[in-house]
């Protein structure tokens, strides 16, 4: 498992760094339970494409610790090529995957 981290619930964890990409800053990259991202205006980050299989995916941000609204969107697809083929969405509730989901934030503050 890469990236696990202690003091998370989850089963599987993933750094910001080496697997997000973007115009924002990841602070503290790659340390246990500190590494964040610093977002200016219109900056983004975007996970990597991830293989969920074909099931519903939540969305969950600042679940450990207080942080600023982001506007969250995702875009999916069969394959990893169609994923990021696929417009992005705004998250507004959990979707089903259709196997593959790449997630972008962007800050408006």
């Amino acid at each position: 498992m890469l990236g696990h981290d202690t003091g998370v619930l989850e089963p599987t964890i993933r750094n910001f760094q080496g697997n997000w990409t973007g115009t924002a800053t990841i602070e503290n990259p790659g340390v246990i339970d500190t590494e964040r991202l610093a977002m200016e205006v219109d900056e983004y980050m975007d996970s990597e494409v991830v293989d969920t299989g074909v099931t519903t995916i939540e969305i969950l941000i600042n679940v450990y610790a207080a942080g600023d609204a982001v506007a969250i969107l995702y875009r999916h697809g069969n394959s990893e090529a169609n994923c990021l083929a696929a417009d992005w969405d705004f998250y507004v509730a959990p979707f089903v995957s259709l196997g593959y989901v790449q997630i972008r934030l962007i800050s408006s503050l």
